[in-house]
């Protein structure tokens, strides 16, 4: 592997852990940032479009962040079926979306579209909301991280956690460590306050 690829990797890796370790309100306005750098890197996905793409910046992703703490969305990303969706729902929906979509590197996309077994930030909020129930399986993302838990021999109990991909550095330190974020990391986003 290339020394570009082995950085890109670790990149990615902290991305992931930085990501984990926020709490819901930043991580809201980490989703919701993300999705909103997406709309301008596909402006051909238009709001209301019966794509997985379209759906997951427009209307799923924008309905996880409201529900973890961002209250101000524009008026295209209320998707109103989203809206009325349980907790439960809004998860298989967004299942069903990350499943569907391809991974990218275009902005926002690169971190909406990451597998769901190395670290998705959907998945991280939407087990937030609504943990997974082992052996449920009508929802997409425990099926998923069931089967690639057990091929990997990993812990997995219907929340992902880093260590679900992470190799041997788990087994030297807690899982909790690392997670932990200064001032600066978490000032890169900025949630609205409920209200704002």
């Amino acid at each position: 592997m290339s020394p570009e690829a082995r950085a890109r990797i670790e990149q990615d890796r902290r991305e992931v852990l930085r990501l984990y370790g926020l709490g819901n309100a930043w991580l809201a306005a980490a989703l919701l940032a993300a999705a909103r750098e997406a709309q301008s890197a596909a402006p051909q996905l238009a709001p209301g479009e019966c794509t997985y793409n379209a759906r997951l910046i427009w209307g799923i992703v924008p309905e996880v962040a409201r529900r973890l703490g961002v209250v101000r969305l524009t008026t295209n990303e209320i998707d109103w079926e989203s809206r009325e969706l349980s907790d439960y729902e809004l998860r298989v929906r967004a299942g069903h979306a990350l499943k569907n979509i391809g991974y990218t590197i275009l902005p926002g996309w690169r971190m909406l579209s990451r597998d769901i077994g190395n670290g998705n930030v959907v998945v991280f909020a939407l087990d937030r909301l609504c943990p997974g129930r082992l052996g449920d399986r009508e929802d997409p993302i425990v099926r998923n991280l069931t089967e690639l838990a057990a091929c990997r021999g990993r812990p997995y109990d219907g929340i992902w956690t880093p260590a679900m991909n992470l190799s041997g550095e788990l087994d030297d330190q807690g899982e909790g460590e690392g997670l932990v974020l200064d001032a600066e990391e978490e000032c890169d986003v900025v949630p609205l306050r409920p209200g704002a």
